[in-house]
């Protein structure tokens, strides 16, 4: 049995040898036929909100100082650490922090193209918030192309929040890939809240993960046993360069830090990732371009 359908005035082959011209409701036109047959389900919408993210391209030195201080403080680091940061990243290769941040952004952009009916929104633009799903991530995470396919319409007014996996892609760890246990922590990228729940008033509440995971304790929240999104914990991040550098803040230690990085990097096995084989390319990326960056190592 076939169901051919389009939306306006075409034919229907509903039932093998019947044809029907749609003019009238769907819900008449399907009284008299077994409606799991329809092959539509309601649109539900999906949006993926950028945290921070700067236009890495565009973006000068100077607009850079004042949105890293203002990031700094959000997140309780002393204000400068990330400017200290560049300065000491431009100081030790060729290709910039702007410029490496920005390659390591494309890479997670590939990985939104990929994902089936979404809209993106910058964390400044989210300024109306309609009825949907709405995930938070960094600019350098990586999204499951099918993940809306875990959500209906119907958990919009019957969840405030959802909760899947997390997965660290970390060149720290003696595994890279690191899946984390379950629990009802609110990590980078592993949680969305619905619009019954978000609004202006409540968007501060949920943004920031580490804000989220004590705000989710209130909510009605819907917990997936899946992995659904990765986190790339690269060495151009902030977290992995103050851990890595805070005991030897130079040129000579960040260099280390990166070959240590590649020399993991070439234990990457990509055949034995399992329901992660989608970020597959953007490991690969990752691990491609550290190879060019720690070749422009200066002196």
């Amino acid at each position: 049995m076939k169901a051919y359908y389009n939306i306006i005035n075409k034919t229907y082959n509903l039932v093998s040898g019947f044809e029907y011209r749609y003019t009238m409701p769907y819900s008449m036109l399907l009284k008299s036929h077994d409606r799991t047959m329809w092959p539509f389900k309601p649109k539900l919408n999906f949006y993926v909100v950028l945290r921070q993210s700067p236009n890495w391209d565009t973006i000068t030195i100077q607009e850079f100082e004042q949105q890293s201080k203002a990031f700094c403080r959000l997140i309780g680091r002393p204000e400068n650490l990330v400017n200290e940061i560049v300065q000491l990243w431009n100081q030790s290769f060729g290709i910039s922090f702007f410029e490496t941040r920005q390659i390591l952004k494309e890479i997670a952009q590939s990985s939104l193209k990929k994902v089936k009916n979404v809209k993106i929104i910058p964390i400044d633009q989210l300024e109306q918030m309609n009825s949907g799903i709405y995930l938070f991530i960094d600019d350098d995470d990586w999204i499951q192309p099918n993940i809306t396919d875990f959500f209906t319409k119907q958990d919009i007014n019957s969840f405030d929040g959802y909760r899947w996996g997390s997965v660290n892609f970390d060149g720290r760890k003696s595994e890279l890939v690191v899946r984390r246990s379950f629990d009802e922590t609110c990590f980078t990228n592993n949680y969305a809240v619905s619009s019954r729940y978000l609004n202006p008033q409540s968007l501060d509440s949920v943004y920031q993960h580490w804000i989220a995971t004590g705000s989710f304790q209130q909510l009605h929240i819907k917990q997936f046993s899946n992995y659904l999104t990765v986190t790339n914990k690269h060495p151009a991040s902030t977290v992995y360069l103050e851990n890595s550098l805070a005991d030897d803040f130079s040129p000579k230690r960040l260099i280390t830090v990166v070959s240590e990085f590649n020399q993991k990097m070439q234990f990457l096995d990509t055949a034995d990732l399992a329901e992660l084989s989608w970020a597959k390319p953007y490991m690969q990326q990752t691990r491609d371009f550290y190879k060019k960056l720690l070749a422009s190592t200066k002196g």
